[in-house]
């Protein structure tokens, strides 16, 4: 039995439910910035629809690189207004009859044994025709091409050319070539490469999402909802626009996953669409064009339109935010947005921001923005909003779980702490967490798109949060974990690789017990206290909709975190050991003695990942490894 140790603990359960936590507590967001877009596009290429800005030296859009580094006969340039989807697009012209040299092409490009790839581009010749050869080869100069074709671009307007490539082997570093066989010139709007048969969306993506049985997903984010045109996003995928990203400096607005896609997806996965609006660089009528355009997209398909959330902007607390604004401003803009939201969706329900503080003008002038909206503005919404992201850096495996618990305890006194306001404020508005989730290596200039590496102590703070979400489930009506692809996603996918971190295996281990009733607890267990790990009992009694940490101070809490649901005639029990080197022994009160089903994760270290087991028992008591989240299932009602 892996711990240097073993304590013991007692979690005891009441036979009445306090509450019902509503399943919308594991709702989920794609914020449509870095490669979040891109993750769900089954593209193989970079910046596919040739968005500025060019290289000044080459004339040749970002991403990509001429196939010749000198150029011989060559000349590029990125035209704007001279493009079918709205942006710019990359002019060749060659003008040397003997070379086949003259081209572009991308680096980097991941491709598999056996895999058929099809590409789609869209060009225009001037004057005459032009003929370019397209394909894939090694990145080693000698080495054979692995597949090519020619194509004729025969029209002086944008027409579509397809081609199929079959791939020998895997190859993580492949060039794709575009190269012109004689004189001429050419303008390519885009080019697109995807395994065949699959569409724009990735496959693999949308089933990882599937089996996720997402209940809320937030659309378009984030602090990009504040650049972000909800039109770009419709109709047909070519013509959609990608562009310099306003927000995020140096990348891309990408729209071929938009509103159509995404209600799509909605619709087809049974999930409740939560839209973000922009009030930064928008207005209040395209606001509502949206909400029109969302109910003719359900009629169209003969769907009475659902109950849609719409979120009056993100963080415009934030000077970080193209819409930093003071409270009584986004007072204004809700009467302004909110009666045409309402007039164009009747099933809108509205979410409010109700941070706590604003940044007035400096980082250092921090003024209360809640008391203000609540004040003004409680009559226009219906759910009142906050963001909780937490972080810590910890040096040893005991400072970082103490750090997750630190961290649980401020996300549920942050939650705790709106709730309070708006009941003192007269209110009885339920809450939302729109963006939650524990940030630890994730940076804006990190030059690695966001990413945070998910481990054991990321999944065991998200197990925790759960826990607290679903004990105040009484006053939060959802919740969205921030994010589901690339960035800090659930999912990454770069080109032809999608890795489920460890996080997916999480949020399927709790979405069975939502929407259910949770059975208040009483919890004896060890206590984890600033860094070092006490193996001292505290007990906890639970009140409804208060955590079991809830007595303990910030920096200390209970090594075990427990949390009991009862649905469908069967009770769940979770259980997480925080402790890093200790196993817990528990006496389970009021429990049968034997589960009906059981699964374990337990991680080898907080910087590890999972690993499944089977749950040890002593004397009839479970003992639960470190580093572990399990769930015990019983059939019948505790």
């Amino acid at each position: 039995m892996r711990g240097h140790c073993i304590v013991n603990g007692t979690i005891g359960v009441a036979k009445r439910p306090s509450h019902i936590a509503p399943a919308a507590l594991l709702g989920q967001q794609i914020e449509a910035c870095y490669e979040a877009v891109t993750g769900l596009l089954s593209d193989r290429l970079a910046n596919a629809k040739f968005a500025w800005p060019a290289d000044a030296r080459t004339g040749i859009a970002h991403k990509w690189r001429p196939t010749f580094t000198t150029m011989p006969g060559l000349h590029c340039e990125l035209t704007p207004h001279v493009s079918l989807s709205g942006n710019e697009s990359q002019m060749i012209h060659c003008y040397w009859p003997e070379t086949e040299l003259a081209g572009i092409q991308q680096n980097g490009r991941q491709v598999r044994a056996g895999e058929t790839l099809e590409l789609e581009l869209w060009a225009k010749a001037m004057s005459t025709p032009v003929n370019l050869r397209v394909g894939l080869k090694p990145l080693s100069t000698m080495a054979p091409v692995y597949a090519q074709a020619d194509i004729c671009v025969d029209a002086a307007y944008w027409k579509r050319y397809t081609a199929v490539f079959k791939m020998p082997r895997d190859d993580d570093e492949a060039i794709f070539f575009i190269r012109l066989r004689g004189e001429g010139k050419v303008w390519l709007d885009q080019v697109h490469l995807r395994p065949a048969g699959e569409g724009p969306l990735c496959a693999a993506v949308m089933r990882g999402i599937a089996s996720l049985r997402i209940p809320v997903l937030r659309f378009p984010g984030g602090t990009e909802t504040n650049g972000y045109h909800w039109r770009h996003g419709i109709g047909p995928t070519h013509l959609r626009p990608s562009s310099s990203d306003p927000e995020f400096k140096g990348m891309l607005s990408q729209y071929d996953f938009g509103t159509d896609e995404y209600l799509a997806l909605c619709h087809e996965q049974g999930i409740t669409p939560h839209l973000v609006l922009n009030l930064g660089t928008g207005t209040p009528e395209e606001a509502a064009e949206w909400a029109a355009y969302c109910a003719r997209w359900f009629e169209a398909r003969h769907v009475k339109p659902p109950l849609i959330y719409f979120e009056m902007g993100n963080e415009q607390d934030g000077h970080h935010e193209l819409g930093h604004m003071t409270p009584e401003m986004y007072v204004a803009a809700l009467r302004d947005f909110v009666p045409l939201l309402r007039q164009a969706y009747p099933a809108a329900r509205i979410i409010g921001q109700g941070h706590e503080h604003y940044y007035y003008l400096r980082a250092d002038q921090l003024k209360p923005w809640r008391q203000t909206v609540l004040a003004q503005a409680a009559d226009l919404v219906d759910v009142f909003s906050t963001h909780l992201h937490q972080g810590l850096w910890g040096e040893t495996d005991e400072q970082r779980q103490a750090n997750v618990i630190r961290c649980v305890n401020r996300f549920r006194k942050g939650l705790e702490n709106l709730i309070r306001d708006i009941r003192e404020a007269g209110c009885r508005h339920p809450v939302a967490v729109t963006e939650w989730t524990m940030l630890i290596h994730a940076g804006q200039s990190d030059g690695r798109g966001f990413l945070e590496p998910y481990d054991a102590m990321h999944c065991q703070y998200v197990a925790c949060v759960l826990h607290t979400l679903a004990r105040l489930g009484r006053d939060v009506e959802l919740a969205s974990f921030y994010q589901l692809v690339n960035l800090a996603g659930v999912f990454l996918h770069r080109q032809a690789r999608v890795e489920e971190t460890p996080m997916a295996e999480i949020f399927r281990l709790y979405r069975p017990v939502f929407p259910g009733e949770v059975l208040p607890l009483t919890n004896n267990s060890p206590m984890l206290d600033r860094g070092a790990p006490s193996l001292e009992t505290a007990t906890t009694a639970a009140v409804d909709s208060v955590p079991q940490t809830a007595s303990a101070a910030e920096e200390a809490g209970q090594t075990v975190d427990a949390l009991a649901v009862r649905r469908d005639g069967r009770t769940w029990l979770f259980l997480v050991n925080l402790h890093s080197t200790a196993s817990i022994r528990l006496n389970l009160r009021g429990f049968p003695a034997k589960a009906d089903e059981t699964v374990l994760l337990a991680g080898d270290s907080p910087v590890g990942t999972f690993h499944t087991g089977a749950l040890e028992y002593v004397s009839g008591d479970p003992v639960l490894p470190p580093l572990a989240v399990v769930r015990l299932c019983y059939n019948d009602d505790v």
